[in-house]
């Protein structure tokens, strides 16, 4: 049977964020990047979940999927909490606040231990060791909140 080339596919209806929302993550937006990302009215808001759809993605009408794209992160108490899925795709020079870490600081180990560890930063961090990042830090009064994932958190008693 031949395909009908000519049929334009029904794509994802991009639906405006509620005012509050896009205001929450302009504001994370403007206080955690060096310069302003342009989604190009590709965000989708499952719940109080964000994500950025692909471009040109089908039609999710009654299908049930796991995730319609890149997992940014979820409004929760009038704020938002990036996701650790966006983290990893972020490169550091994009970031304003970076924890950065050699592999050989038993710091790094405190921190993928789910600790605390010490910071000059206030706000939404990125974690990196050697260059690459590894996660999300809250820097607040001396200290870096973790906010690394726990199913990714590991038990260290010392390197040998």
């Amino acid at each position: 049977e031949e395909i009908d080339s000519t049929r334009v596919k029904k794509t994802e209806k991009k639906v405006k964020l509620p005012k509050q929302i896009s205001a929450l993550l302009q504001a994370f937006m403007a206080d955690t990047f060096i310069q302003a990302i342009d989604f190009a009215d590709s965000l989708v808001l499952y719940g109080d979940h964000l994500y950025e759809a692909p471009s040109g993605l089908p039609s999710l009408d009654k299908c049930k999927v796991a995730q319609p794209g890149r997992y940014l992160g979820e409004f929760r108490k009038g704020r938002f909490h990036p996701s650790h899925a966006w983290a990893m795709s972020l490169h550091p020079t994009n970031v304003k606040r970076i924890q950065a870490y050699q592999s050989s600081n038993p710091e790094l180990y405190r921190f993928l231990q789910g600790e605390t560890v010490p910071t000059t930063h206030s706000g939404w961090t990125l974690v990196t060791v050697d260059g690459y990042p590894l996660g999300w830090g809250k820097g607040a009064g001396g200290i870096l909140k973790n906010h690394y994932p726990k199913w990714l958190r590991f038990i260290y008693d010392s390197i040998i």
